[in-house]
């Protein structure tokens, strides 16, 4: 908590004030975090449907973890608290994972709509399979940022889900 009064140029004891625990206060940045993202993918689709949009969304996870001041890494390490460390912000993590699935879900769904891919598509699954690829090459980005060339992943990425989804992802 000294640490982020520091760096927000409070003292701890009104982070403290404002937050209560460590714990609180990590609970309201991933919240944050997920509003400005709700918000940025609605701004970064508008006009956009279907596979337009996935491949939208796409680009924009993989470019997040790109910048030097992105919440990604703060994302990680919550997962990855939530899972070991504390597992009080599993609640936290898990409401993040399911609104990035339905985002995904809900550009599926308008593709299927659209008949730009198959009504076979299982959505769900789908959508698991496009979050698992897109969090793998984050992961490893965050690791080792020169080892991971994103304008080369990027469209080969988005290739990837478009022939996952073509084949009715079955």
């Amino acid at each position: 908590m000294v640490e982020i009064g520091r760096e927000a140029g409070a003292s701890h004891g009104l982070v403290t004030y404002h937050f209560g625990t460590k714990k609180d206060c990590i609970k309201a940045v991933l919240e944050e975090i997920r509003n400005d993202t709700i918000d940025t993918n609605q701004e970064l689709t508008e006009g956009l449907r279907g596979l337009a949009a996935l491949d939208k969304l796409c680009e924009a996870y993989l470019l997040g973890a790109s910048r030097r001041n992105s919440s990604a890494k703060a994302v990680y390490v919550a997962i990855a608290e939530s899972i070991s460390a504390t597992p009080d912000l599993t609640k936290i993590t898990a409401k993040n994972d399911s609104v990035a699935r339905s985002t995904v879900e809900n550009v599926l769904r308008e593709a299927i709509e659209d008949e730009e891919i198959e009504a076979t598509v299982d959505v769900e699954m789908q959508a698991v399979l496009v979050l698992g690829l897109l969090r793998g090459i984050v992961q490893q980005r965050l690791v080792n940022r020169s080892g991971v060339d994103l304008k080369r992943a990027i469209p080969q990425a988005i290739t990837m889900v478009r022939a996952s989804v073509a084949v009715g992802g079955q």
